[in-house]
């Protein structure tokens, strides 16, 4: 151990004597800028002058002048460096990351004078060289040979030297920067929503270019629920990019998106004293980031990686087990508090909500998979949330998707002073759990008077009718039942936009405690019409707190409804409606049974993640077989103006065939016909054969057309412009013989390369001719080594694809001695020019009457 200590220190010792010694003016060479290349011989050997130093070159076009003592096979040409220290120094001499097979000798003297072999490296980071850690003696006049190991043995090197011990493959720096510029001046001087966005992944340049210039910009990223964040700020010390030595001595810190709180800083933890922040594991969402400088001001590179790493709540769990029931136990929450809790599958987690002293406007946000920024995001869960008076239980409010996405938000409820129970689960689907965060807000507002918005318009609401004031799932809002000559009536329109829902709309009179109308007289009575006025839907007068009233529907479709509140036995007084909104699963317009003996679709529903069969619209091509006389029934879900479930089949036509492709739905949607792409990738250059509007609970309908042999890609999904929760549909596919028009292939093909390969140029273009095909939109090129092989063009062999009648492949014959047979097949094709269905006809369903239920 004392051995190995003592060598440690006489090697720093040594690294610490050499300083960067200036470049020599007389050369007129900047060590960096412009780059230039190896001379042929000692002779002509480009001077190193300072350190660190970087090149690049070739070595294609010179001679083989010195041999490669490491690997004795080689013949390589090279190229020739040289380098006189100006005091001992430990250097690194690194080829990582040429394009060749790099081979590197370091000689004391000219190797064809009788120089000595300090280092001969061969395939040291892959099948590049490096000599790392060399000794150069003060005032010793070295050379040092770029050549080549194994063949490929020439080509463009990248050539490093610095100090130390490492084996760079580092570009060389230009005097400009090319990662591009978003140092928008004055723009991002200050922290705030308009400054430059950056997100995973991303390098650019800036510049300090004052003692007070501050550089602000946005990071976002929602890649991951939680990402390790680096973010390096290269400035004078990191040699191989632009700023290095150019004076820039950075500092970097973290701040929320908020601007007020820093997370993170760092002025010195890269190489020298650039800055580097790492290993900070934070929620997806949005931050800000801030580049100044440290007493010297320049150019910089910012550069941000993100990788997954492990989500940890930053704040305190109050979900204190057993909690299950709203008579009591959990945690208590404040005002202002923001807490964490885990929703198990089925579970129910219940806390006391305390308000003291004055009346309390309160927003609840219940925190789980859709908000970014937030640390439950992306794990799952999409909750719901409802608040109960202690005292018996009784509902205050409930939501489950006023939040971002599906999260749920209690927003702007005035309640009074006194204890609450909050109850957090998770909306009914079987996979649905997950981690959440509660976040409470207050403010102080009266008591004595409504704390909601009027919507009780005089006398315009006091008949049905669309004019009225629209109320949507989540509104809370003030009116009032004050007879004159006539009893009052107050109509109000509710719309329903996303979705399916359940309401329970809220009626406060005269008998809710913690409410401005507590006492004030009115016994309400409520009504839920059809948007025409024409059917009563829902009737209520005392489902609520003693008097009050609450319309509790069945699950409702998007649209409009009216709603009709008057006081009972002729009362008077003020009143609040609260309208609550839970989601559901709407009722297909008709039913679609599955036929005996089809094909399941068999993906789970509902899923926002298609694992099934998502086709050329996921990130894993997964599609059915679908051959000819087979049936299959699906489910399909769609939400209005977001995510709509597609559904892919992969349809074999093993013959030229009248294809029947028939979808009977009870949703109105999409049937496409596609062509495989000729490559690879199937959904690469895929082409549209037809594409048919399918108008639901319409029967069978389909696309018929005479298809050549081949596959194709059948999809169907909703339109979007419904919602669909896991309705059904059945698609088939019926063939039959027809004689369908087809393009030839070409009668002849001429294949023209030299007679006599240029033993200087190892490799040579093959050209490719043909006639014109009548017809025929494009050509796609296909090529084979096997002979034997009795189907030539498949996705394997495909080359290209061109509009012209040749083609020239450039660069396929090498000169290696070898004699290989190579095949060419040109396949003619008459394009589809259907276009993607874009108009959307107005589907035709049958008329559905909602029963009446009358609640007393």
């Amino acid at each position: 151990m004392i051995r190995c200590r003592t060598v440690w220190l006489a090697l720093l010792c040594l690294v610490c004597a050499v300083p960067l010694w200036a470049a020599n003016e007389t050369d007129g060479r900047n060590p960096i800028n412009p780059l230039d290349q190896g001379g042929e011989t000692c002779a002509t050997a480009v001077a190193i002058t300072s350190i660190p130093f970087c090149d690049t070159g070739t070595t294609l076009g010179h001679i083989n002048d010195y041999p490669v003592p490491c690997n004795s096979n080689s013949a390589a040409p090279d190229v020739v460096y040289s380098i006189t220290p100006p005091v001992t120094a430990i250097l690194s001499f690194s080829l990582c990351g040429s394009a060749y097979n790099s081979a590197l000798t370091i000689w004391r003297g000219c190797p064809s004078a009788g120089g000595v072999l300090v280092c001969c490296s061969d395939n040291v980071c892959g099948d590049d060289a490096c000599c790392a850690g060399v000794t150069l003696q003060a005032n010793v006049l070295y050379f040092v040979v770029v050549d080549g190991g194994a063949a490929p043995n020439a080509g463009n090197y990248l050539f490093n030297v610095l100090q130390g011990e490492q084996c760079p493959e580092t570009p060389c720096a230009q005097d400009t920067c090319t990662l591009g510029n978003r140092d928008i001046e004055p723009v991002n001087n200050n922290c705030g929503p308009n400054t430059p966005n950056i997100t995973c992944g991303d390098s650019l340049c800036g510049e300090i270019s004052m003692t007070a210039d501050r550089d602000w910009y946005r990071l976002n990223f929602t890649q991951f629920p939680c990402a390790d964040i680096r973010i390096a700020v290269y400035g004078n010390d990191t040699p191989g990019h632009y700023p290095f030595g150019l004076g820039l001595n950075p500092k970097v810190s973290l701040w929320s998106a908020d601007c007020l709180t820093m997370l993170a800083q760092d002025s010195d933890g890269g190489i020298g004293l650039d800055a580097l922040l790492d290993s900070l594991c934070l929620p997806a969402g949005s931050y800000n980031v801030l580049v100044e400088h440290e007493g010297s001001i320049g150019p910089y590179e910012l550069w941000v990686w993100c990788t997954p790493c492990e989500c940890a709540c930053p704040w305190p769990s109050e979900d204190i087990e057993p909690n299950n029931v709203c008579s009591g136990g959990g945690g208590v929450i404040l005002c202002g508090d923001t807490v964490c809790g885990y929703q198990e599958l089925g579970a129910n987690d219940y806390y006391y909500f305390e308000i003291f002293n004055t009346c309390q406007n309160v927003t609840i946000d219940v925190f789980g998979n859709d908000t970014p920024g937030q640390f439950p995001f992306g794990q799952g869960l999409n909750p719901r949330v409802t608040l109960y008076e202690f005292i018996g239980c009784n509902f205050v409010a409930f939501d489950d998707n006023s939040g971002v996405g599906e999260d749920a938000r209690i927003d702007s409820l005035c309640l009074e002073p006194g204890i609450y129970r909050l109850h957090v689960a998770a909306e009914p689907q079987a996979t649905n759990f997950g981690p959440y965060v509660i976040a409470t807000s207050c403010s102080p507002c009266p008591c004595d008077t409504c704390p909601y918005p009027n919507q009780d318009i005089e006398p315009i609401n006091n008949q049905c009718g669309t004019f009225n004031p629209i109320l949507r799932c989540g509104d809370n809002v003030c009116g009032e039942i004050v007879s004159v000559v006539a009893p009052d009536q107050d109509w109000y329109v509710i719309q329903i936009t996303d979705g399916c829902r359940e309401l329970y709309i809220d009626i406060l009179g005269n008998d809710t405690g913690g409410y401005y109308p507590f006492g004030h007289g009115l016994n309400p009575a409520g009504e839920l019409w059809s948007a025409d006025c024409g059917t009563l839907l829902y009737q209520d007068f005392n489902s609520g707190a003693g008097e009050d009233a609450r319309i509790t529907t069945d699950c409702l479709e998007p649209g409009f409804y009216m709603l009709r509140i008057y006081g009972e036995l002729a009362t008077q007084g003020p009143y609040i409606v609260l309208i609550a909104c839970q989601s559901c699963a709407c009722p297909a317009p008709c039913e679609v049974t599955c036929p005996q003996g089809a094909l399941l679709e068999n993906e789970p529903c509902p899923s926002l993640v298609d694992t099934t069969n998502g086709g050329c619209a996921a990130d894993e091509q997964l599609f059915l077989p679908l051959g000819c006389g087979q049936v299959y029934c699906g489910t399909s879900i769609a939400f209005l103006g977001g995510y709509v479930d597609t559904d892919w089949y992969r349809l074999l036509v093993p013959q030229p065939s009248q294809v029947r492709l028939c979808v009977s739905s009870e949703f109105d949607g999409y049937l496409s016909l596609y062509v495989r792409g000729p490559g690879t990738d199937p959904c690469d250059q895929r082409d549209l054969v037809d594409c048919e509007f399918i108008a639901g609970c319409q029967g069978a309908q389909c696309i018929s057309m005479c298809l050549p042999a081949g596959i194709y890609f059948a999809e169907f999904k909703p339109t979007g412009f419904q919602a669909v929760e896991c309705w059904d549909y059945v698609l088939a596919a019926v063939c039959s013989a027809c004689e369908p028009t087809v393009c030839e292939a070409p009668d002849s093909l001429v294949i023209s390369y030299p007679d006599s390969l240029n033993p200087d140029d190892p490799i040579t273009d093959v050209t490719l001719r043909w006639p014109p095909v009548p017809g025929a939109t494009e050509y796609r090129v296909y090529r084979t080594s096997d002979n034997n092989s009795v189907l030539i063009p498949t996705p394997v062999t495909y080359v290209a694809t061109t509009l012209d009648t040749f083609f020239v492949h450039d660069g396929v014959i090498v000169n290696d001695g070898t004699n290989e047979i190579w095949i060419y097949y040109v396949l003619s094709y008459c394009e589809y020019t259907h276009e993607p269905c874009d108009v959307v006809p107005t589907a035709i369903e049958p008329a559905r009457v909602l029963p009446m239920r009358r609640e007393e």
